[in-house]
């Protein structure tokens, strides 16, 4: 959603002049019209309502349009990927209901996103789960520790075995080490 005039020229009408006056009436109701309508607010808050830090001042550097990638992946037979590229935070679910070892691929992830990770094990034994990523340039992360109550394990590379019927749920960050690590603490 556009809005019908830049909000930032109300500051250059002269109120107690009629004409100007009338004319800043029409723009902030126009305003309004536009925000408060079921569309507007949906398009504000799905992003098209980008305030960039241009619009605060030459001072301030900020982007508050947001990104969460939230992904229920179901019931799922193969590995899976789940681009991250601008992501703020990531969220993602999946389930397998057979047999089968599943790697997750976080594509795109930057440093310091928040990661919450939820796999379940319907397939009838114990099955190993995977998580590998990629930095946003697509260079693989060097690992993805997962930090249990028994151990830490390196989940691009072993991975963790959950028992049948069993699920696991991670929570972490990527962390600027001296290599990229995705460090997740499993409940």
């Amino acid at each position: 959603m556009a809005l019908p005039s830049n909000p930032q020229t109300l500051a250059n009408y002269d109120i107690t002049k009629s004409d100007q006056a009338k004319i800043f009436v029409k723009k902030v109701s126009d305003l309004f019209l536009a925000i408060v309508t079921a569309s507007g607010l949906s398009s504000i808050l799905n992003g098209a309502g980008l305030l960039l830090g241009t619009a605060l001042g030459a001072a301030t550097v900020l982007n508050t349009n947001l990104l969460i990638k939230s992904v229920d992946l179901g019931t799922v037979t193969t590995n899976q990927t789940v681009d991250c590229v601008g992501a703020t935070s990531v969220a993602v679910r999946l389930t397998i209901s057979t047999a089968v070892n599943i790697n997750l691929t976080l594509t795109h992830l930057a440093l310091g996103v928040p990661v919450m990770i939820n796999f379940n094990n319907l397939g009838g034994a114990p099955q190993t789960f995977g998580v590998l990523a990629t930095q946003p340039g697509g260079t693989a992360y060097t690992a993805v520790f997962w930090k249990t109550s028994t151990a830490l394990t390196n989940m691009t590379s072993i991975g963790l075995s959950v028992a049948s019927g069993g699920s696991i749920i991670s929570s972490g960050a990527a962390v600027p080490t001296s290599n990229w690590d995705l460090m997740m603490v499993a409940n």
